[in-house]
């Protein structure tokens, strides 16, 4: 009888011992246990069983229409509850399905269900097909929700993920900014900031009726603050085009500008494409210019930078200007006094072998940083970046880049266009 006891006691605690783990797990998993809730996107009502997060930020709880929650194992926030508390400015274009995202230098634009993003302008996929989503609950109000590891490594904010607690703990604290090692090309690699857009409505219609022009959206303004239109549309590559087919581009395009490489005078350092790009556009007869993406913070690397186009143009006769791109987040550190002394020793050297120079910058860098006097020399090229219906730069300028989102010849949607507002250049095509 006693050892009956003594079994019926056991096998009693065994069952108790198993409820209080049970009930200790589910405290502790209680924030990301879910029974299962309806949420729209896509037009359809999913029945949604996974984890659900409660969301912090800079130690704040932040409540939402719409929790964090895991798609493709990745955790999808709610895009300006989260972005607006650390200090970036977030905007929605919903006629395009856009977001885009500044915080600090860095410019991050999303298109909702598309995994391509764009980090200062240069292309960039989100893993594990891993989208933009706007998601609502019945009933409720719509959120863009977007994948917070992504964003958040890409702008500079932490992010770590309590799962015994069920939360996303993001902060916004101040993180240094790095150089990265000149030759290593993988860290080295340029990162092209995108403009603010401001959409403008306009009616005006592109002049010519054939050719690139019929790529121009019909809602373009193409004239100038001054009220010139522009005599040329043409294009700006890099090896991240891949391998053209510059055959099919030459009855759409007037000009190219082709990248020749990034930062100081190392071969690792130069555009693994620029030898086919200028052979081919020389080739055809299609008239081109060059670029180079600048890291220089001392007067040596502005110096080498220099020495880095030239080494690559070897005297070669080019049509339109040297343009130097300088708006890296290590040139955001500098003061005015510098940028304009480091811009003008690259332009001087280029100048000084014979080619003309230019400097290409967004709207926003144009109007808060390149704003030392250096910048006013007449005899510097002027190309300004604004990916809107309208240029609102208020300087002068001889080129505007209109979109990253062009098409000419066989490459369709991934392709910089500009409009030229100097003197037409004609080439043998």
């Amino acid at each position: 009888m006693k050892e009956r006891i003594v079994k019926n006691l056991k096998h009693y605690i065994m069952i108790l011992t198993a409820v209080i783990i049970l009930i200790l797990q589910m405290t502790v998993s209680a924030q990301v246990y879910n029974p299962g809730m309806t949420i729209c996107y896509d037009d359809t009502e999913h029945w949604y069983t996974g984890s659900i997060f409660d969301l912090y930020v800079n130690g704040e709880k932040i409540e939402a229409a719409v929790e964090p929650i895991i798609f493709n194992d990745h955790a999808v926030v709610p895009l300006r509850e989260v972005f607006e508390a650390c200090g970036a400015s977030v905007e929605y274009d919903g006629d395009k399905k856009c977001v885009e995202v500044q915080y600090k230098y860095t410019y991050i634009r999303l298109y909702i269900n598309d995994n391509t993003a764009y980090i200062n302008s240069k292309r960039s996929l989100i893993p594990d097909g891993v989208v933009p989503k706007l998601i609502y609950k019945p009933g409720g109000e719509t959120k863009t929700m977007v994948p917070v590891r992504f964003i958040s490594e890409n702008v500079g904010i932490s992010v770590n993920f309590d799962s015994e607690k069920g939360r996303i703990l993001v902060n916004s604290g101040s993180i240094p900014i790095t150089e990265p090692e000149e030759n290593n090309p993988a860290a080295d690699e340029p990162e092209e900031p995108i403009p603010t857009q401001l959409p403008a409505e306009v009616t005006e219609e592109p002049a010519a009726e054939s050719g690139a022009w019929m790529t121009v959206p019909p809602t373009l303004n193409i004239y100038d603050s001054q009220g010139r239109t522009p005599t040329m549309i043409g294009i700006d590559v890099s090896e991240h085009q891949g391998v053209i087919d510059w055959e099919s581009m030459r009855n759409d395009i007037d000009f190219a500008i082709i990248r020749c490489g990034y930062g100081s005078d190392y071969e690792s350092q130069d555009d693994k494409m620029w030898v086919r790009n200028v052979q081919e556009c020389e080739r055809l007869g299609i008239p081109y210019g060059v670029y180079l993406y600048s890291y220089a913070n001392t007067p040596e690397k502005a110096q080498s930078e220099a020495q880095h186009v030239l080494r690559l143009l070897n005297g070669r006769k080019i049509s339109l200007p040297v343009f130097y791109d300088m708006e890296d987040k290590i040139q955001a550190q500098l003061t005015d006094e510098e940028r304009g002394r480091f811009a003008k020793l690259f332009c001087d050297a280029v100048s000084a072998a014979g080619y003309e120079v230019g400097i290409y910058a967004n709207k926003y860098w144009w109007t808060n940083y390149l704003t030392a006097p250096e910048f006013e020399n007449p005899a510097w090229y002027r190309w300004v970046a604004q990916y809107a219906d309208s240029c609102t730069y208020e300087g002068s300028y001889v080129m505007w880049q209109y979109t990253s989102s062009g098409s000419a010849g066989t490459i369709e949607g991934h392709l910089d266009m500009n409009l030229w507002y100097g003197d037409r250049i004609t080439g043998s095509k």
